[in-house]
């Protein structure tokens, strides 16, 4: 297999949910989110009120939803009225429902709430692969200032079980630090590090079998907090444990020519960003403004998803199969 055949076909959906979007406790610096109604405190509305998610997160979850992804990444998902991190993924899975499952976590706590990087397959995907969640794996001190505790890098490598030494995908949710460069040599940089670090741990992992990474495809997405446009002027190409070789294309900077945040927010640019081998195909994106966060949900279609499915599920039948859509 060639480094431009790596990995599956994925449509992949990215999202930084705002923490503030699902806080119980006054904003002081802002509302950070939109599309639902705030009350006296200026803190989005919930109903009932003791839920765990606000209206902020279900109108998110419902926009993520109706682009019909295969992977959804998650960055600042919180959950405030929790007192154990492992109760996160419960509410993730309560929230998005039972066609997608929480498949890698990290978390931190700050801001009186658990917070952090979700990655979600769909459930189906489950019957076929194994997902391994590489929370355990220190990307952050080779990476020191770009990627920390507060701004985590959530990972997974998603192997068929019945061949757990053929990975098929590493897929990593993100959160970068303010002004970081994310130009060809230091996101090339960057894409090294972690997929050698992933092999590393994986290999410790399934020992004593050994395992092959010639068909593992490289997913990477979510909130590089760049105001810049990422130009690259070509695929990234390189080459991991001397010998696997990857080429790695990006969200077409034209499709970012607008905001990724909303108009309300300080600073405006293009923040949200998914790169990925050709099989995951990015080229082809688009952006949907309709959540409840301060960011806008950004939708890698693949080739072959678009073959056999639509781009949106109908707004009608989602709404007729999900009751609690806003």
């Amino acid at each position: 297999m060639s480094r431009s055949e790596r990995g599956l076909p994925l449509r992949c959906t990215t999202l930084n949910m705002s923490w503030e979007a699902n806080t119980t406790k006054p904003i002081k610096h802002g509302t950070q989110f939109h599309n639902v109604q705030k009350d006296a405190r200026g803190i989005p509305l919930r109903w009932p009120l003791d839920n765990t998610v606000s209206r902020a997160y279900q109108k998110s979850a419902n926009a993520i939803i109706q682009t019909n992804p295969d992977i959804i990444l998650l960055q600042e998902f919180s959950v405030s009225s929790v007192l154990d991190p492992s109760d996160v993924p419960l509410v993730a899975k309560n929230l998005f429902g039972k066609n997608y499952t929480v498949v890698a976590t990290k978390l931190t706590f700050g801001h009186n709430t658990w917070y952090g990087n979700l990655i979600l397959a769909r459930t189906t995907l489950l019957n076929k692969f194994t997902f391994t969640d590489l929370q355990i794996v220190d990307f952050y001190s080779k990476m020191r200032g770009t990627f920390s505790e507060e701004r985590p890098l959530a990972a997974v490598i998603m192997a068929p079980t019945s061949n757990l030494s053929n990975p098929v995908m590493l897929i990593c949710s993100v959160h970068s630090a303010h002004y970081q460069n994310w130009g060809l040599e230091a996101s090339t940089k960057r894409f090294k590090i972690i997929i050698e670090s992933a092999m590393d741990y994986y290999k410790s992992k399934i020992s004593p079998a050994k395992p092959s990474f010639k068909q593992m495809g490289f997913l990477f997405g979510g909130d590089l907090n760049t105001t810049q446009t990422c130009s690259w002027g070509q695929a990234a190409h390189f080459t991991c444990d001397n010998k696997e070789t990857f080429e790695i294309k990006k969200t077409p900077s034209s499709i970012l020519s607008q905001n990724t945040l909303t108009s309300d927010h300080w600073e405006q640019g293009p923040r949200d960003w998914i790169f990925g081998t050709s099989r995951m195909n990015p080229n082809t994106c688009i952006i949907n403004s309709f959540t409840g966060s301060d960011h806008y949900a950004l939708v890698a279609q693949t080739s072959a998803s678009m073959a056999t499915r639509k781009p949106f599920i109908d707004d009608a039948v989602f709404r007729s199969t999900h009751p609690t859509a806003v």
